[in-house]
């Protein structure tokens, strides 16, 4: 993978970012582009250097892909918190230091976060908070002991840009996985609320939008089929985006009647947050740019957390809602862990899909978001480039998707524990070993062995809480050697 097909970027996970690591990522620069006149005013246009999805043979095999840029915005559970002597520390936070989120219709959920005193979030759940639960362990997680909590780690989302405004002020943003597993609505049957008939598989009257955009239930034109109040802590919007990251989300006129049978749509609706029409996932007509052309551009890989939350898999990939009715009243249109469409849809209470949120931002909240590189289809990267920054001494690794990772030496000395996984898999000794080839993002994890409770709100320092460190995206321009 030489030559004109590098990248800008490359894909490491970005972890728990802490106060011993210094974070050097390539971020949008907004730079004034050329003004045309329009009715006597001039509409300054802004070029934020993101890219619009491309189809090419990335790794030059004779197979084309789709690329997608990406950005960071938010924030939210994703990966597991496997680290023994992380866990060890996170089990010794207060109870009362644990915020539990308001679940509608579930009093009884043990679901809580806590913020430490860096500010990095940490989510807690038991196999009861599941939405789905399933013996099988080769296609859904495994839950083991039925009173133990797992951990998972607030990290930032990854977004990848469908479009961008004619202006450049905004993009059209879609979530890079399957960020989250829930009901498009918890009931087939139809609801009279307030006296307005609200069906089931319409987007506007299901929970998923109440959950999404944490609608509350005074306003009968969000409030869902079910009158479930989503205005609490306990919403996508408010667990991934903070107030000032809310207020960058462009409010956005969405179309309803874009299913393919035209039977059950519903009138438009105004959301921050949505779901892909089927016209959309299909990249039918004015969607063609968004690259989603074709079943293999269309795989969804959920987060651990998704599937903690109950996520079926197979080969990796899971379900995913639509926002299209599907062909009866009961069902909405979806795609397959195969990237294929199943236009005439699912029931609406399966508990074992996730959603890929879909959103606009306001680019010039700059401040706000970061680059993060470029993904193809199969959710590759063609080189990577990191660098260790701990205590002043920095460190490059480079690799690409035809190489093996390059590990600094002499570090498991100098008082840090790393963890390396890939896509939840633990791949430490076999990195350790030199044995492990890159075809994904590697996520590493890094703890202080000595000293590792170091911080704590319970005002006793010793014992505190965990820094978690990671590999630091660096850009890797074509001048770059990639060794």
């Amino acid at each position: 993978m030489k030559g004109k097909f590098l990248r800008q970027l490359l894909g490491f996970s970005l972890s728990a970012i802490s106060a011993f690591m210094m974070v050097v990522m390539a971020s949008g620069e907004s730079m004034a582009a050329s003004t045309s006149e329009t009715s006597q005013e001039q509409t300054q246009s802004v070029d934020y250097n993101l890219s619009l999805p491309t189809e090419r043979d990335t790794d030059q095999d004779g197979t084309m892909e789709m690329t997608w840029d990406c950005v960071y915005y938010g924030s939210y559970p994703q990966s597991e918190i496997t680290n023994n002597r992380i866990l060890n520390a996170i089990r010794k936070v207060k109870e009362t230091d644990w915020v539990k989120f308001d679940i509608p219709d579930k009093p009884d959920s043990t679901l809580s976060y806590y913020t430490g005193g860096t500010g990095q979030k940490y989510l807690r759940m038991k196999k009861s908070d599941a939405l789905y639960v399933s013996n099988d362990t080769n296609r859904f997680y495994d839950w083991g002991d039925d009173e133990e909590y797992h951990y998972f780690l607030y990290e930032p989302i990854k977004w990848r840009v469908l479009d961008i405004g004619e202006d450049g002020k905004n993009a059209t943003l879609i979530a890079d996985k399957g960020i989250d597993t829930v009901q498009f609505h918890p009931t087939i049957q139809l609801s009279i609320v307030q006296g307005h008939r609200k069906e089931a598989n319409l987007w506007k009257h299901s929970t998923v939008r109440s959950y999404l955009n944490g609608y509350g239930v005074n306003d009968v034109l969000r409030t869902n089929a079910l009158g479930y109040d989503y205005s609490g802590n306990y919403s996508f919007k408010a667990m991934a985006f903070s107030k000032e990251e809310q207020e960058a989300l462009i409010n956005t006129r969405i179309y309803n009647n874009e299913s393919y049978f035209h039977v059950y749509d519903g009138s438009r609706t105004y959301d921050d947050i949505y779901l892909l029409s089927y016209a959309e996932a299909v990249s039918n007509g004015i969607y063609e740019g968004y690259g989603l052309i074709k079943d293999s551009y269309r795989y969804t890989q959920p987060t651990t957390y998704a599937r903690a939350m109950g996520a079926y898999t197979n080969a990796g990939y899971s379900y995913s809602w639509l926002r299209s009715s599907g062909s009866y009243e009961y069902r909405v249109s979806s795609w397959c862990y195969s990237g294929h469409i199943h236009r005439g849809g699912h029931k609406v209470v399966y508990q074992d899909f996730t959603v890929r949120p879909v959103l606009h931002l306001d680019l010039t909240k700059d401040n706000l978001w970061t680059y993060a590189g470029e993904v193809d289809s199969e959710g590759r990267y063609s080189y990577y480039k990191g660098i260790f920054d701990f205590d002043g001494v920095k460190t490059e690794v480079f690799a690409d998707v035809c190489d093996y990772l390059t590990v600094p030496k002499g570090y498991e000395e100098t008082g840090y524990l790393y963890q390396y996984s890939v896509d939840g898999e633990d791949v430490t000794e076999k990195i350790k070993k030199g044995t492990y080839q890159i075809t994904k993002n590697v996520e590493v994890k890094v703890s202080r062995v000595e000293g590792i409770l170091e911080e704590s709100q319970s005002g006793d320092s010793s014992e505190g809480f965990m820094q978690i460190l990671s590999i630091t995206p660096m850009p890797v321009s074509p001048e770059t050697p990639v060794k």
